[in-house]
């Protein structure tokens, strides 16, 4: 059996995420790319003084994986949180070079 490309699991993150993005009432049907539980979590961060550059956190409950937080724009769907009052757990980052 060979190991688990961690490239691969990267992508299925960025289609997940994707796919959540351009649709996001399929937020809560979405299996995590890790471990397959309907967990998944999407926060738009936003800081003090910034109104439409946030910080997407993507993530699962289930296995506390996602994808790295990165700058972004808030989609016209979305509503922001602001950094100053969010909790965010600590998970598990899903990088290109990650090993499993």
């Amino acid at each position: 059996m060979t190991e688990p490309n961690p490239a691969d699991a990267y992508e299925r993150w960025q289609d997940a995420y994707e796919t959540v993005w351009q649709h996001p009432t399929r937020l809560t049907a979405t299996p995590c790319p890790s471990c397959g539980h309907l967990d998944l979590r999407l926060l738009f961060v936003a800081f003090s003084g910034s109104s439409s550059a946030v910080m997407p956190a993507f993530w699962c409950d289930a296995c506390r994986r996602g994808l790295p937080p990165t700058r972004g724009v808030l989609p016209p769907w979305a509503t922001s949180v602001q950094w100053e009052s969010v909790d965010l757990p600590d998970y598990r980052l899903v990088v290109p070079e990650e090993s499993e």
